[in-house]
């Protein structure tokens, strides 16, 4: 059997300066890439001929945006906290946090349970709500969202790097519960404000810099949310079908299975829009 081909990020921007009769759909991370791709054949049509490819961040897709001219490429970014400040026509920023972000969906999620459930998926819509996870979330994480923002942009960029704290690897989910850690929360709260700054100080740079998906899960950091979900969904599994305790073992597997029907979600589809006119065109 063949070696999986493997480049590096330097390596992708070669080959689409080099093989301008490919189109390149150009993503930040590696662990995007299966995500996209899968979304994107689903929604082109499998037959589409593309290569889909990461850049290791922002301020790579950034450099290559502004020296070089290529009109093989389109370059999908993270909404998150960090606006690169380029405007082109070949890129598309999500309008959610991060790709995991949409994994937060009733309808993603109810197209992945009609198969765990085997049954239709009117009968799943109609047993499966998010509602409570949403309301925990809302309410667990809203402050813990303001100090996140006022620490990346405000505190971060004049921190040495051995003194960033590394926040999106914080786990805040509770012990044995999908429910969220409110003592973890307010841990990282207070490794995230070591000059003490004063609420209405955080409150007052939020509403003036940060824009809004339109709501909390929206915004969030997508992935700190994972384990919360994947029990969540877990645990509902089991109120509705007993027999099927045994499906959303783990976050992985939640990853893997709502990956596979994203492309289900209008709002991924409005958002890729462009990149499938892109990749459709002649």
């Amino acid at each position: 059997m063949p070696p999986l081909r493997m480049y590096t990020a330097e390596e992708n921007f070669r080959r689409i300066r080099r093989q301008k009769r490919l189109k390149f759909i150009v993503v930040e991370g590696c662990d995007d890439v299966p995500i996209y791709e899968s979304c994107l054949h689903s929604l082109c049509g499998k037959d589409t001929d593309f290569d889909i490819v990461y850049s290791e961040g922002k301020l790579r897709i950034k450099k290559f945006l502004v020296s070089s001219t290529a009109a093989n490429a389109m370059f999908i970014i993270d909404k998150d906290f960090d606006d690169i400040g380029v405007i082109d026509e070949r890129l598309v920023s999500l309008n959610r946090y991060s790709i995991e972000n949409y994994f937060i969906s009733e309808d993603v999620i109810s197209f992945s349970l009609q198969f765990v459930l085997k049954c239709k998926l009117i009968d799943v819509r109609n047993s499966f709500s998010l509602d409570e996870f949403l309301g925990e979330v809302s309410v667990a994480t809203t402050s813990l969202l303001k100090i996140i923002f006022f620490y990346q942009k405000r505190v971060a960029p004049f921190v040495d790097g051995d003194e960033k704290v590394s926040w999106s690897d914080f786990f805040i989910s509770a012990d044995n519960d999908w429910r969220l850690c409110r003592g973890r929360i307010e841990e990282l709260i207070s490794l995230l404000n070591p000059h003490d700054a004063s609420l209405d100080e955080v409150e007052h740079y939020f509403k003036s810099n940060f824009h809004s998906s339109g709501s909390i899960v929206g915004d969030f950091p997508g992935k700190m949310l994972k384990h919360s979900l994947q029990r969540y969904i877990k645990n509902k599994i089991v109120e509705i079908k007993p027999a099927a305790k045994g499906k959303f073992s783990n976050v992985e597997v939640l990853r893997e299975s709502l990956a596979a029907v994203m492309y289900r979600s209008d709002e991924i589809k409005l958002v890729l829009e462009p990149v499938v006119n892109f990749l459709n065109k002649d």
